[in-house]
């Protein structure tokens, strides 16, 4: 599993960066499609990471992390 920050491609979207989870390792630089709200976009990796290196972190985080 990996954890991916892209960043959305949307227009009215104001956050710089999203995080997700992955089964499959993405490239840095790829565009991929997230869900955002009701509707998916188009969204660009900023950073992928290993979810065993990130462990502990990702369960002190005070925010849920989507599929």
């Amino acid at each position: 599993m990996y954890i991916v920050t892209c960043s959305p491609l949307a227009k009215t979207f104001g956050k710089e960066s999203l995080s997700y989870f992955s089964k499959t390792e993405v490239k840095e630089g790829s565009l991929v499609k997230i869900p955002l709200r009701v509707k998916s976009v188009g969204a660009l990796v900023l950073e992928v990471r290993s979810l065993k290196e990130d462990k502990q972190e990702v369960k002190s985080d005070s925010f849920t992390l989507r599929k």
